[in-house]
């Protein structure tokens, strides 16, 4: 283009991006004196030229010009010129040497959280000048900000003008087709006020310096929609930001439009306090302290006596102070009153989003310590707003502060809300349940009710290990249930297993976690679901015999998500199996975790290489791309191998995602369970109890294995402390393994090997089928593969 020309004089250097409303050059003032003499030209071109549609192009083009230079707003770059060519309109700006922030980032520059700060903070203020005079920006993106340090940051455009681009002519009217954000920083849901997208689009911008990733994946949560943002990559380092300032950007990006900031003046009051909380120093008078300093050494030194008062009462002190910081540093208060430290009794809510009113209300209480006024807050949400699990647990909370001659037990539950909230209220669940039982039935345990504190792990391990040792210690903290997935469990195990409390694993099932007890003398790990020992031969077994009773060869192969602990452990113990019994047969490209995984690739080298069988093991939700990998390989099998699937894919996900399937897809796929519902509800009492309870308090027949297998888990301890008199925690694990311990649970009879194992682990294969009853999800079911129908159901 070094010959082409705009206006006969500006020399088109470079050509930018183009947008469909926009054209961007760097140009070059072939006419001016002094050389060089760059800017940069924007040209905004209709999408029709009919003469109506240019007339209103003027116009509406010399508005636009005369609105923004009047602004006179420090921070947004100025037009030089403007003017028209053909059927073209051009704006002339400064031209800016230095880097976007979009262009920063593809360098590989990492923008530490103080950073981000003022960034936000500064383009939040232009923002709001701009709202004021209600105008959109229209176009805040990465590729549109440029930051020189010290608090200096320039727009370089204003998208407003890109409605002339969007201008062409509708059934004879001259209308504006303008999409202002059509891309990653487009809201879900627009607001009628759209200068309030411009918010929603500088969140997006500060999750992109945040994570150094231009365009990052950002996850859509299943049932709320909020965009999960904060997830930790594999191999990479944890995000570095406070959860006060995530909270903040949170809210700018929320799904509901009335959810989130309805001003640039909002989001800088919070950020105004999150930065002034770090930044207030006391200053002191340092003539004033030398005066001070000087009178007391004359009266110290003039009186013996007043001397030795003065070094006794300097001991005494000394002595007062040593007993608070060990209180203090060494005993830290069990539920402190303290928020984003992402552990609650009832302070704050750990879950997404909006929080009914009276929850609302009742969390505030709690803060204050109004524990009488929060219990009654919360027990008005339970009934009328919500029933949701952490209401519940919050309610009971803060019935046993109202009287502080109660001595509660304290079990801590770390669970991934952050990054799964659906899973996470599904294991609230079964803690809630057990909470509310224990503490309304008359025994109790030993007559002390129990207190539950919520701790958010974030499926990520550095936040994990952080909430383990804050749990640790806790010293009333008598025992832990958790955590999610097998990896996370593992190195918080770490940490428990140092301050001696139990663990007990509601759904964490790798042998590593075995391979951990098994080294210690004394182990504080316990679970409650199978250990991959148990679960893996015995599905490996089921598949292989069902190939053989078919006349077929017994080859099979296994896909799994490479990175995680649970999957490669399961993936470990099924190859094993199936070199024992037949020939394993290694599948290319078989990593689940991948988005370049290709299922169909899968299923015909599967045939080719006559493979009769296909283990698919996708991992627990430590990436997200291994469970949607896993059904569209169910999907693409059309039922030609069998398809034995691990616990992981016993998921209402998988029913969703085979809802629009034929028979031909569900025939052939088999998977492992813990625990299902049609038989853990009738086989025995306590099941059968269980269930019953479930439906009243949550309003479904959708009892789910982790409502279950965690319900067991709480359970168990409380069993466990009914058994001593003056429990601690080494007690506790004692207890735990001693060979006359056990109790029967919802998924069976709980009871311990000394590698932490269960003696008779619960589990069985179940199959999917089209249903009809109240309990199926998107028309399917998962039934034991040994019913027939839905009638069974």
């Amino acid at each position: 283009m070094a010959d082409h020309y705009i206006s006969h004089s500006y020399r088109i250097l470079q050509e930018y991006k183009t947008s469909i409303y926009s054209r961007t050059y760097k140009v070059n003032d072939e006419s001016a004196a002094a050389q060089p003499c760059h800017y940069i030209a924007k040209e905004y071109k209709p999408l029709s030229e009919e003469p109506e549609v240019m007339e209103e192009a003027q116009k509406l083009f010399r508005q636009r010009v005369q609105e923004i230079r009047a602004l006179k707003i420090n921070g947004i770059a100025n037009i030089k010129y403007q003017f028209r060519q053909g059927n073209s309109f051009y704006i002339l700006r400064d031209y800016i040497e230095d880097n976007t922030i979009e262009v920063e980032i593809k360098n590989g520059k990492y923008f530490q959280e103080k950073t981000v700060k003022k960034i936000l903070k500064k383009s939040l203020e232009i923002l709001d000048k701009l709202h004021q005079a209600k105008i959109a920006q229209g176009n805040i993106r990465a590729s549109n900000l440029i930051y020189l340090g010290d608090d200096q940051l320039t727009l370089l455009d204003i998208g407003d003008l890109n409605e002339i681009g969007g201008l062409q002519l509708v059934s004879g009217k001259v209308s504006i087709a303008l999409d202002k954000y059509n891309d990653r920083y487009k809201p879900p849901k627009g607001n009628k006020e759209r200068y309030r997208d411009d918010l929603y689009a500088l969140g997006v911008v500060c999750i992109e310096m945040i994570r150094s990733q231009i365009n990052p994946q950002l996850i859509s949560h299943q049932s709320t929609k909020e965009t999960i943002w904060r997830y930790h990559v594999p191999g990479k380092s944890p995000l570095q930001i406070s959860d006060a300032f995530a909270k903040i950007i949170d809210k700018m990006i929320l799904y509901e439009p009335q959810a989130r900031y309805q001003s640039a003046k909002e989001i800088l009051n919070d950020l105004d306090q999150l930065l002034d909380s770090k930044s207030k120093i006391p200053a002191y008078d340092k003539t004033q302290l030398k005066i001070s300093i000087i009178r007391f050494r004359r009266k110290l030194f003039s009186n013996p006596l007043y001397a030795l008062l003065i070094v006794v009462s300097l001991i005494g002190f000394a002595y007062l102070l040593l007993g608070v910081i060990q209180r203090i540093v060494f005993k830290p208060e069990t539920c402190p009153i303290k928020i984003d430290d992402n552990i609650s009794c009832g302070e704050e809510s750990l879950l997404f989003g909006y929080q009914p009113n009276n929850k609302a209300d009742g969390l505030k209480a709690f803060r204050n310590q109004d524990y009488q006024k929060a219990s009654e807050f919360f027990k008005v949400s339970w009934e009328i707003e919500d029933r949701d699990p952490e209401t519940l647990i919050y309610w009971n909370n803060a019935k046993l502060k109202i009287d502080t001659n109660i001595k509660p037990y304290t079990i801590a539950v770390g669970i991934p809300i952050r990054v799964d909230e659906k899973t996470a209220k599904e294991i609230l669940r079964g803690i809630a349940q057990a909470q509310d039982y224990i503490n309304n039935s008359e025994a109790k345990i030993n007559g002390r009710p129990l207190r539950i504190l919520i701790a958010d792990d974030h499926n990520d391990v550095a936040h994990a290990k952080d909430r383990a040792n804050q749990i640790a210690s806790q010293s009333e903290i008598i025992a832990v249930v958790g955590h999610y997935a097998s990896g996370i469990t593992l190195k918080t195990l770490e940490v428990y297993q140092k301050h001696k409390i139990v663990i007990v694993a509601p759904i964490s099932s790798s042998e590593s976690l075995t391979d951990f007890c098994t080294k210690q003398k004394q182990c504080f790990f316990f679970r409650i679901v199978s250990n991959h020992n148990h679960s893996a031969p015995y599905l490996v077994d089921l598949l292989l015999d069902e190939l053989d009773k078919n006349g077929l060869e017994k080859t099979a192969g296994v896909v799994y998500s490479h990175p995680d602990n649970y999957s490669n452990s399961f993936k470990t113990v099924i190859e094993k199996r199936v070199r024992e019994k037949g020939t394993l047969i290694d599948l290319e490209q078989n990593d689940l975790s991948t988005p370049s995984f290709d299922a169909g690739q899968i299923i015909d080298y599967a045939q080719q290489n006559k493979v009769n069988a296909i283990f698919v093991v996708p991992d627990g939700r430590t990436t997200s791309y291994a469970i949607p990998n896993a059904i569209d390989l169910i999907k693409s099998n059309q039922g030609r191998v069998w398809i034995g699937g691990s616990s992981s894919i016993y998921d209402p996900q998988t029913l969703e995602g085979l809802s629009k399937e034929n028979e031909s897809v569900l025939s052939k796929f088999i998977a492992y369970s813990d625990w299902n519902r049609l038989e853990g509800c009738v086989d025995t009492p306590e099941g059968e109890a269980f269930c019953q309870q479930a439906s009243k308090l949550w309003k479904t027949t959708q009892v789910s294995l982790r409502t279950a297998t965690v319900y067991d888990a709480i359970m168990t301890i409380a069993k466990a402390l009914e058994t001593l008199p003056n429990p601690n925690r080494v007690k506790l694990q004692q207890a735990l393994r001693k060979n006359n311990f056990s109790y029967s649970g919802v998924t069976g009879t709980v009871k311990f090997k000394p590698d932490g194992n269960r003696t008779e682990p619960p589990g069985g294969a179940v199959k999917v089928i089209r249903s009809t009853c109240d309990s199926a999800y998107h028309g399917l079911e998962f039934l034991p593969i040994e019913y027939v129908d839905e009638r069974e159901c």
